[in-house]
Parts: structure tokens; C-alpha cells; sequence
């Protein structure tokens, strides 16, 4: 049976949408056809199409396999362009990593709708703070050496993380205790003394 009939039998399709459909998921081989079909019951809806249903499901395939690669520990990306367009392509609205460049590790940084990254520790007038073109491009050229900390995100405590210290250094006039970063975190406009 060939590809085409497989999918025709398999998605109750005539022969154009099989041919469209083959088409589409072109990328999966057909010795992962019947799994990716099976991956693909995961997104059926009664209200949805067969063509979207499985536009939807290669989307996250996709991306599944290029995590597995990432998380062991291959090199996905060649330049940070390509992996600046997978991030902003899989990961709007979503976070992206935790500790990344200069940030602490209770820092995450998130990606936006509109494709921004964000700070979501630092909330001034309660909106999260949104990094700098200078900030953005210390966090890609980290996550490019680092790839495989792409969607890589732990939640830590702050008052948990390591690289903090706890203790109060009476000298040093930027020193801020770990009641006040808590209090700073909850509040929605912070301003300056």
C-alpha cells in the first residue's frame, strides 16, 4: 500500500485530499506515517477539518522533535536567526526559559503575542517588564551557545535560589532583603527614592 492509499484509508479521504495531505506532512517519513497518525488523534475536534486538524497536529510534532533533539544536547541551529524564528514561531504567549544570560535563575523570561520577551519577575505598574533590543540580543546569543535550554523552564523561589545571599550586608547601600524583593514582586508600581 502507498502513501497515498494509506492515508486515504486511514483519514477516510478521497484521493486529492490524500494527495494534499501527503503533501503537507511531507517532512514526516513514511516509516512514521502510522505514527504520526496516532499523534494526530490527540487534536481531533468535531468542529474542526481534517486538513486543519492535521496542520495542527505536524505543528507540534514539530516541535516535539525538535525538542527531543535539543534536550539531547544536538546543535538544532546553525545561526541565531533560524532559532530566533523557531522560538518566536512555537513559543509566543509562552515562557521560554528560566536564568538565561545575566539573569537569576527565579527570573523566567517569556515570549509575548507580539513576540517580545519579557521579564516575568519584574512586573512594574503590573505589566512584565519587556527586555531591551540590547537585552534581547544577550538572551539569544545565550540560548544560541546553550540550545539546549530553549523551553528549558524550572520555577524557583527566589528566596530557594542559590545565587542569592541571605544575609544582610550592612555596608553596601544596594542590598535589598529578601522580604523586600518579595514585597517589590507583589507590588504594582515601584518607584524610586
Amino acid at each position: 500500500m502507498n502513501r497515498i492509499q494509506f492515508l486515504m484509508q486511514g483519514l477516510e479521504l478521497n484521493e486529492v485530499q490524500a494527495s494534499l495531505i501527503s503533501e503537507l506532512i511531507a517532512d514526516v517519513p513514511n516509516e512514521k506515517l502510522k505514527d504520526f497518525l496516532v499523534f494526530r488523534m490527540r487534536f481531533i475536534d468535531q468542529f474542526k477539518s481534517k486538513e486543519l486538524i492535521t496542520k495542527e497536529a505536524l505543528f507540534e510534532y514539530q516541535k516535539i522533535k525538535i525538542e527531543h533533539r535539543l534536550k539531547n544536547g544536538e546543535i538544532v541551529f546553525n545561526n541565531i536567526e533560524d532559532m530566533q524564528n523557531y522560538i518566536e514561531t512555537y513559543y509566543k504567549g509562552k515562557d521560554l526559559g528560566y536564568g538565561l544570560d545575566k539573569y537569576k535563575d527565579f527570573v523566567i523570561i517569556a515570549l509575548d503575542r507580539e513576540c517580545n520577551l519579557l521579564n516575568t519577575f519584574y512586573a512594574p505598574n503590573g505589566n512584565f517588564y519587556k527586555l531591551n533590543s540590547a537585552e534581547k540580543q544577550a538572551v539569544y546569543e545565550f540560548l544560541f551557545k546553550n540550545q539546549h535550554r530553549i523551553g528549558d523552564v524550572k520555577k524557583i523561589a527566589y528566596y530557594e535560589d542559590e545565587q542569592i545571599e541571605h544575609k544582610k550586608i550592612e555596608d553596601d547601600e544596594n542590598y535589598i532583603s529578601p522580604k523586600m524583593i518579595k514585597f517589590l514582586a507583589n507590588k504594582r508600581e515601584v518607584t524610586k527614592c
